[in-house]
């Protein structure tokens, strides 16, 4: 599954325009906006023709946690959203983190569902690294030592990362 094709799963309107917000809040949680992240944005966020998505970022205005709360038709599917587009960019920093766990709490997920849900949307993002890494042939670098450094960066726990090894048929 690539990041285009996770927008398929079914949002309604209003949670759309409420992911629009929480996305971009994520983005310039840390105070940096990637390319990357700028990429994974457009691909949750439908854009009108000629708009700027950086200046569309800094458009809105961070959430309410009774907004979020109160918004959110479907949190878990808008959380795991929130959680793969902060891990897009190969690292969890403390502020994403932050700024997730909070999210959770406004819309009532509990702190173990929240973590479960960052942790599929850690592996997702693995998996598409270590199917991106496996298609490039002849790399001068050690592809298992890479992928074990992005794991780490995304918070994984060593038997996190010996399970997606495990998963992937690799070893480190």
């Amino acid at each position: 599954m690539s990041y285009d094709q996770i927008v398929c799963l079914a949002l309604s309107e209003k949670d759309i325009d409420l992911l629009t917000r929480l996305l971009a809040e994520l983005i310039l949680a840390d105070g940096n906006v990637s390319p990357l992240e700028l990429d994974l944005f457009k691909c949750f966020v439908r854009l009108p023709l000629g708009d700027e998505p950086e200046m569309t970022l800094r458009s809105f205005t961070a959430l309410t946690d009774e907004e979020i709360g109160n918004g959110a038709e479907q949190p878990e599917a808008l959380y795991l959203y929130c959680a793969v587009l902060a891990c897009g960019d190969r690292q969890l920093g403390p502020e994403e983190l932050a700024l997730l766990r909070r999210f959770g709490k406004a819309m009532k997920i509990d702190l173990e569902r929240c973590k479960a849900l960052e942790t599929m949307a850690r592996n997702f993002v693995l998996d598409q690294a270590a199917q991106f890494m496996w298609k490039i042939p002849g790399q001068p670098y050690d592809k298992a030592n890479y992928l074990t450094v992005i794991a780490r960066r995304l918070g994984a726990t060593e038997e996190e990362i010996d399970e997606a090894w495990a998963n992937q048929g690799a070893t480190e």
